[in-house]
């Protein structure tokens, strides 16, 4: 039996009922994040451009549509564990390469929520979306 079975063993008999709820407002604010990024995205197109890039229209493209995709994910609690590895490299990878004060995204307030946004979705990495989620329920008819 491997490491991931038996963290994903784990996880499901201990993973608490108020956690749903964590779950569901960290998804609600990734997937706001992904709105304010789409309403944003000229400034948005101005940061990445700055990083020199050569895809910068690709990333700033597909960084909303992540986030949205991802927040809508968690909120239902499907693909938990992925989509909390792919939150997690997507806020590390802005937190290196788009770490820039400017009028939408100040310093302070962008690094204390990726860190925050950091630490839970590696909650979620181990935790799973949980019995109160879709994925739970799935898993549940399966074994039924």
């Amino acid at each position: 039996m491997n490491i991931f079975t038996k963290i994903a063993q784990w996880a499901d008999n201990h993973n608490p009922k108020w956690l749903a709820l964590v779950r569901l407002l960290l998804g609600a604010a990734i997937l706001l994040r992904g709105v304010i990024f789409l309403d944003n995205s000229i400034e948005l197109g101005k940061l990445v451009n700055a990083t020199g890039f050569s895809n910068a229209e690709l990333i700033t493209g597909l960084l909303p549509w992540i986030h949205i995709a991802s927040g809508f994910l968690l909120i239902i609690g499907l693909f938990c564990r992925f989509v909390a590895m792919v939150q997690i490299a997507t806020i590390v990878a802005s937190m290196i390469f788009l770490y820039t004060p400017s009028p939408m995204f100040t310093t302070q307030m962008n690094v204390v929520y990726c860190l925050i946004n950091i630490l839970l979705l590696s909650v979620f990495v181990v935790e799973g979306s949980g019995t109160l989620s879709l994925g739970g329920y799935f898993k549940e008819q399966a074994g039924a």
